[in-house]
């Protein structure tokens, strides 16, 4: 992964994830209680991604799971298609594993 940080050494790839994620969170979660823990799972084949997502899940206050599941980079499409059916066995357990997680494809298997 090239790296991309401005003179501040943030990187603006991070920031704009930050930003998407943040409005999509903010409204899957707008009518739910404010008390609920948020239970999100991030899956790319970018660390920018995984980077995003936990730092944007520092920042909130509320109860946060944070899981990220980092894919192999710039897979070709058959690759990706192969990953993405491999994890979806996986998907409720991720979804009902009760702690934060960095999970890698070849930790779940996948793309064999």
């Amino acid at each position: 992964t090239k790296s991309c940080r401005g003179n501040d050494g943030v990187d603006p790839r991070v920031i704009a994830k930050k930003r998407a994620m943040s409005k999509c969170l903010q409204q899957l979660y707008r009518y739910k209680n404010n008390q609920l823990c948020w239970n999100v799972t991030s899956i790319g084949d970018s660390a920018v991604e995984q980077h995003a997502l936990k730092e944007l899940l520092k920042e909130h206050s509320r109860s946060t799971l944070c899981k990220t599941v980092k894919l192999a980079g710039e897979p070709t499409l058959e690759q990706l298609t192969s990953q993405l059916e491999s994890l979806v066995p996986h998907l409720s357990r991720m979804v009902s594993y009760s702690k934060d997680f960095d999970w890698t494809s070849s930790s779940l298997f996948l793309g064999r």
